[in-house]
Parts: structure tokens; sequence; C-alpha cells
């Protein structure tokens, strides 16, 4: 066995213990490196990236070189040429090749009975056009649209995937994300009625609301899961979810409409033998004693900010806590502020073990830090996280 190899199991059997909270042998530190800060770092355009996977792969790489860390975050974008093709209103590139998310509102107020009634004809006859000018086109040349843009799409993903997986090899680091899945509430605010139109709504006509959660968890989600479930469990899998609504909620309306199926697409993924790592946006404080009656020793929960202490006391038996690290400390603080931030976690957070090390969200550029004190953050964690 090489010594890529034994570090790798190492990290393996460490992130397993972690997440059934166990205590490893030392506290895991996860990448907090996006693609497009990767790309900046590496010297190269967005567009460099977005055309070249090859230099991407690159520049993944060189950060795989530069900075010391056990679990690989995956390298997630968007293409903008394929939502140039598709003639997108919903994602539309920057001059700079940052992808902007505007807020849309494709479906109307009104249209709830028909997304309820059968939610893939409703998005792919109704919604699709609004957004996409691909689909409004003739047949047959909106097929020959969506057929450009997908093969655009999986030709850069399947060399760019092939490329990582040789590099994340070579460095003996774990991926901490191999599938995507999402809530009912947030799919209809993100893609449906935007963050407008749905704070209206679950004011207004609750009752539609969660009958459109409970249609798209029941009549939609199954295409999801299949799609997940076409790789096995395991850590090598782990799946991410990323919550948007709920904090912007009062509390019983959470319980009432967001967290019914929320917790029905958790308890599945983890019934069926998946871990997951799921992106409390935001401040989930006051909702703490919720998440106590979910799975244990199967999630990994990113919590963006709040009372750490309190996370601790509430789910140290429950699930495995990250973040809380805020990413702009290392951008505006010292070097020593950034290094009493990174002792205060850790003597929060790690004892006992079901701890990973991360930022309570990744930064877009490197302009958003500075790399020194990125550095030095990650370098106190590793001399200062063994059990």
């Amino acid at each position: 066995m090489t010594d890529v190899e034994t570090l790798y199991n190492q990290r393996l059997k460490n992130y397993e213990k972690t997440v059934n909270l166990e205590q490893p042998d030392y506290v895991l530190i996860s990448s907090p490196f996006t693609a497009e800060f990767t790309l900046e770092y590496a010297g190269y355009s967005l567009y460099d990236g977005y055309s070249d996977p090859e230099k991407l792969a690159k520049a993944v790489e060189k950060i795989y070189q530069d900075f010391d860390f056990d679990i690989g975050s995956g390298i997630f974008m968007r293409l903008p040429l394929f939502y140039k093709i598709l003639g997108a209103k919903n994602f539309i590139p920057s001059k700079t090749g940052f992808m902007q998310h505007p807020e849309v509102q494709p479906m109307r107020e009104d249209e709830y009975p028909e997304l309820i009634e059968d939610p893939l004809k409703f998005i792919i006859g109704k919604i699709y056009p609004r957004i996409y000018d691909a689909f409004n086109k003739p047949s047959p040349y909106n097929a020959y649209t969506l057929l450009k843009a997908y093969m655009l799409q999986n030709d850069y993903f399947g060399k760019l995937g092939m490329l990582l997986r040789n590099v994340s090899q070579k460095y003996g680091h774990i991926p901490f994300v191999g599938s995507i899945a999402g809530v009912p509430l947030d799919i209809i605010a993100d893609c449906l009625r935007g963050f407008t139109g749905i704070s209206k709504d679950i004011r207004r006509q609750p009752e539609n609301v969660i009958a459109a959660c409970n249609a798209i968890y029941e009549k939609l989600f199954p295409i999801y899961f299949r799609q997940i479930m076409s790789r096995p469990p395991g850590p090598n899998n782990t799946v991410f979810m990323a919550l948007h609504m709920p904090v912007f909620m009062r509390t019983r309306d959470f319980e009432k409409i967001y967290l019914p199926t929320f917790k029905a697409v958790v308890e599945k993924l983890c019934n069926s033998g998946y871990y997951l790592l799921i992106f409390f946006e935001g401040d989930w404080t006051r909702y703490f004693d919720i998440l106590q009656e979910f799975p244990k020793r199967k999630i990994v929960a990113w919590i963006e900010y709040g009372d750490m202490k309190l996370a601790k006391e509430k789910l140290k038996d429950v699930m495995c806590l990250t973040g809380f690290y805020p990413i702009t400390l290392v951008g505006s603080g010292t070097k020593q502020q950034c290094i009493d931030k990174a002792k205060e976690v850790l003597d929060t957070l790690a004892p006992n073990g079901g701890y990973i090390f991360s930022f309570d969200k990744h930064p877009l550029s490197v302009k958003d830090v500075n790399i020194e004190n990125l550095r030095a953050v990650m370098e106190y964690v590793r001399i200062n996280g063994k059990y």
C-alpha cells in the first residue's frame, strides 16, 4: 500500500468515526475552496476554467499542493455557455464570469392547482418555456438547442470529473459531496415563485403551498431519489442539501409547511444508508430542539452561524457539526484574531468528536480573504486538533 493510499484510508476511517459521533484521531479539515476562488488563486480567469476543464483541474491541484486539508468540498459550477444556449432568464453571467441568479417568478399565484395535479407536466410544459427561450422554438429546433446545451455540459463535466478524480487520488483526499438533493419548499421558492412570491403565498394560501410541497415530494422526488441511489451509499457519496427559506419563516410556519417534506427527504436518504451534508443557511438556533428528532449519526450539519455552544449541547448526540467560523474574519481580521477564533471554535465544538472544521461559508474570490490568515487558521487546526 502506498503512502497516499494509507493517508486516504486514514482520512476515510476518521471521517466515518466523526459522522458516527465517535472521537477520531484528529479534527478533519474541510476544503473551503470554490471553483471560482480556485481558478483565481491559480492565476486563471473564470472563463479559462469554464472553457477548459484541464485548466480547472490544474488549479485544483495547486490548491491541493498549497493547503493542508482532508476533505475536498467538490467543485460545483454553472457553465455560462449552457445557460446562454438555452436563453436562460434565471441564471445570467456577469462580465467577470460570476453567475447571477436574479429574482424570477415564472409561476403565477393562481397556478398552484396545476402544480399540485402534475408537477412534472406543469414545470416542463409551462415553467421551462417562461425561463428558457429554447423551449419556445418550433420543433425540431427546440430539441436541437436542448441537445446542444446538454452535450456541451455533459462533455465538460465528464472530462472534469475524470480529471478531478485523478487529482484527488494523487493526494489522498476524500470527497465530501457525491450527490445533491433539495427540499420541496425551497424548490418552489428558488425556481417557481421567487422569494417575494413564496413569502406572500405562505401567508395568503398556506394550504396550497403545503399541497404543492407534498405533490413535489410524492410525484417529482422519486426521480431525484433514483438518480441519487444509482450510486451506492457510503462516505464517498455524501448527499448535499442547502436550506434557504427556514430562517425567513415564522417558527409555526416552518413546522407546518417546511418541516414535513424536509424531514421526509432526510429520512428517506438516511434510511437508505446515505450520509448527508446539510447546509443550514443563516441562524438555526431556534430550530435546534426540532433537529434533535432527526436521524442520528448520518448527518453533517454545516451551520452558518448562531449559538455554537448551544448547538454542541443540543446536537452532539444527533449530528456531526461543522461551520460557524466566519470567513469574513479571515479577510478583515489580524492573524492573531483569526487564530484566537480558531481556538474558540475548536474548544467549543471539538471535544469528544463529532466535529469537522470548516468555515461558515466558502469564499467566492481570493479578494474575500487574506491568504496568510487562511493558512494560519488551517495550520492551527492541524496542529491543535489532535485528540
